[in-house]
């Protein structure tokens, strides 16, 4: 139902007598079928999942001549479990009742689950069969369900999304096919104020506005560490894809891009102290060793993400070529840093069955991935850009054992373009600060130009410029420009995730402190006086692991979440910045110097500072 504002209503003879305006949402429709076509408030952003390659799948049919989702599934075997997501990008559930719809089964006696996930990821899942006497029949059934039964739920004004799911432990049948139409949440609507509620601080030790840059190097980065030691499962070596930002939460899902920045962050601590050696190579030998042997993978390839405690695939996520790459750059790092030891020799078995040739796509290019359930076909998606997919090419074309020709990076388009005189390639799409960042966490490129003699740390520390001027010239449109903030990139903002960057930008004015924190090697003046910026808003964007995520002071939003891919580019740029350490190490691995020169790499004598780098 579309919102109607309360002049509105005067029109309309509704009988409201109030003078200011302002919306009123009654009950909302939290999915659509129209011809055909299964769309979600707000934003469209819904999928199904499937634990132990459990079938789950999501279609529309017309039952007795209404348009309804189709939910197909099969969970015969044990631990099997699977559904639908969709999602709600922080809507607030506080002003609604209930939450109805109306059910059909094919043959009646068939489960399904009704859910809702917070942004702390705290889910509430209840049975439909608890609220219809008979269960599931095979005719339509209303099912309305108070939204105080969801009482797992910690932040009901914030939520994540909602969910339609099957179990092998549910009762009912462990195969079959539901029906669901007109799926609604109950109430007045609209949006009230957020709660106040107590959220844990994390006070600064010293006063930022006297510290020191090395100060505030160290605080950024065992912050950023904190991470990735503390949200983790210390018996697999896996980390949380994402946390909440000031206290504890559900999340259960890791990644292994967390993972991949997580090991070269092990290596950074203990090098600092922050950790002890036995500590920091237990943890590191935990995690080769459960990848290694136990980690579901394919031809040497990993899925995107993993339960945390399980370490079973999450869901029917993919397996990911570029989060692969993440994760092989940390295995790589903590190779050479613990050389001659077991981390070594499993390191090695790691990295030395990845299958590149088989990951492209028609012997070209390198493809984003592959799902089991769809064997015979690569994802048709592709790295053959210029963006973050490019530090998979070192890898693979210096790989031992499965390689892939070098003529194939000629072919990945790096053409340059130019705003406000910055000559650069440009990060594909967007044009998102993390295209830059990722590759040089790791790849030391500062002395080398490729056959079209572009220079890639020049290349980035351009890009960075042009993404700091782009907000500064939009700084009319956006309060959170005008007040002197900068950094477009991907990262949590007020409608979800979202990938921004300039001068490419759709911005809505969220600005992401690791696009500026990530940049420390490209412009480290312009990065620390963006650091010291973000101190200004302490109060609302400090928690446990250092800065949020993104805010938008526009819409007057904080992020409450750390995400591991954001962290990650804080801590080794700073790293690398300081003392060079990852790099280092990166650039000792033997098939990642044999890539690059079969790529085209060479040497070229230049001052590697970048142009505004402190005066040595």
């Amino acid at each position: 139902m579309k919102p109607v504002s309360i002049i509105q209503s005067l029109v309309l003879g509704i009988g409201i007598t109030l003078s200011a305006e302002f919306s009123v949402i009654a009950d909302l429709d939290l999915v659509t079928v129209l011809d055909g076509q299964i769309s979600n408030f707000p934003g469209d952003k819904h999928g199904t999942w499937g634990n132990k390659q459990a079938k789950v799948k999501l279609s529309d049919k017309l039952i007795d001549g209404k348009r309804a989702m189709m939910i197909q599934y099969g969970v015969e075997q044990p631990r099997q479990d699977g559904g639908a997501w969709f999602g709600l990008s922080h809507t607030d559930l506080r002003s609604y009742e209930a939450v109805e719809l109306q059910v059909r089964g094919a043959a009646g006696g068939e489960m399904l689950v009704l859910g809702f996930k917070d942004d702390r990821w705290f889910e509430s899942k209840l049975p439909l069969a608890n609220y219809l006497k008979e269960g599931i029949k095979p005719e339509w059934q209303t099912v309305r369900i108070p939204l105080k039964d969801f009482d797992r739920l910690r932040m009901r004004y914030s939520l994540d999304n909602w969910s339609l799911s099957v179990s092998n432990k549910m009762e009912g049948a462990k195969s079959g096919e539901v029906y669901v139409a007109s799926v609604k949440l109950i109430g007045e609507g609209g949006k009230l104020p957020p709660p106040v509620e107590a959220k844990e601080r994390y006070p600064i030790a010293f006063d930022v506005e006297k510290a020191t840059d090395d100060q505030v190097y160290d605080l950024l980065q065992r912050s950023a560490f904190d991470f990735f030691w503390k949200e983790s499962n210390p018996k697999n070596g896996l980390i949380k894809d994402a946390c909440y930002a000031f206290g504890d939460d559900g999340m259960q899902s890791a990644s292994i891009a967390s993972v991949g920045f997580g090991l070269s962050a092990i290596c950074i601590a203990e090098k600092r102290g922050w950790i002890t050696h036995d500590q920091a190579y237990e943890r590191v030998l935990n995690a080769l060793k459960f990848f290694r042997d136990e980690a579901e993978q394919h031809k040497g390839f990993y899925y995107h993400y993993y339960e945390m405690d399980t370490g079973y695939r999450s869901g029917d996520c993919e397996l990911s070529s570029i989060d692969t790459g993440l994760f092989l750059y940390g295995v790589v790092t903590a190779k050479e840093f613990y050389k001659g030891t077991e981390v070594e020799e499993a390191a090695k078995t790691i990295l030395d069955r990845v299958e590149w040739d088989w990951m492209q796509l028609n012997k070209g290019v390198l493809s984003m991935g592959w799902k089991p359930e769809n064997p015979d076909a690569m994802i048709p998606y592709n790295w053959g850009g210029y963006n973050e997919g490019m530090m998979l090419y070192p890898l693979a074309i210096g790989s031992k054992t499965h390689p892939i020709p070098a003529k194939i990076w000629d072919v990945v388009d790096r053409e340059q373009m130019v705003y406000n005189k910055r000559k650069h390639v440009p990060g594909g799409g967007a044009n998102a600060l993390f295209t830059h960042q990722y590759p040089q966490c790791w790849l030391d490129l500062r002395t080398f130009k490729d056959k079209k003699g572009v220079n890639y740390f020049e290349n980035s520390t351009q890009a960075t410029f042009a993404n700091q001027e782009w907000c500064k010239e939009n700084e009319a449109n956006f309060k959170t420009f005008k007040a002197g903030y900068w950094g477009l990139t991907a990262s949590d903002g007020p409608d979800g995730y979202n990938v921004d960057g300039a001068p490419f930008s759709k911005s809505n004015g969220t600005v992401a402190p690791t696009a500026a924190l990530g940049s420390f090697p490209f412009t480290p003046k312009l990065s620390m006086e963006a650091a010291r910026n973000f101190f200004k808003l302490k109060d609302q964007l400090w928690g446990r692991y250092g800065f949020v995520d993104g805010f938008n002071l526009d819409r007057d939003w904080f992020s409450m979440k750390y995400l591991g891919i954001d962290q990650g580019p804080i801590l080794l740029m700073i790293e690398n910045l300081r003392t060079g350490l990852v790099w280092e190490l990166t650039m000792k691995d033997e098939s990642v110097r044999s890539g690059l020169e079969k790529m085209g790499f060479t040497p070229e004598k230049k001052d590697a500072s970048p142009p505004d780098a402190p005066a040595k």
